[in-house]
Formats: C-alpha cells, sequence, structure tokens
C-alpha cells in the first residue's frame, strides 16, 4: 500500500523525465489518470519547446 509520506518526501528527478509519442500513447489509456490527461490534451517536450519558440518571436502590440 502506497502512503502519502512515500511520495510527499521523495526527491524527484524531474530532468530524466520526458515526454514523447510513447508516453501520450501510454497516457491516454490509463483510467487513474485526469481526463484531459486521457484525452491526449498535454504537449509532449517538442510541442511546448516549438510553442515557447512562437510565442516568443510574436511581435508585441
Amino acid at each position: 500500500m502506497l502512503r502519502n509520506q512515500d511520495v510527499l518526501f521523495k526527491d524527484l528527478n524531474i530532468s530524466d523525465f520526458k515526454v514523447t509519442e510513447e508516453t501520450r500513447k501510454k497516457t491516454i489509456g490509463n483510467p487513474n489518470l485526469p481526463v484531459r490527461w486521457r484525452m491526449g490534451m498535454f504537449r509532449t517536450d517538442e510541442e511546448k519547446r516549438n510553442y515557447i519558440v512562437k510565442s516568443l518571436k510574436r511581435k508585441l502590440p
């Protein structure tokens, strides 16, 4: 059984985690995740980078 204290005080290395198409495919079928994630409504790391670059290139009013 997983207890909150097991997760709350654990060191996480987020830099090792990458969102890829494979991650997205595994996520869509997982019933333990929020509905938006299961519907694939999140960006992969590449999509996120492209979005940021595109946003930074926009001219300000």
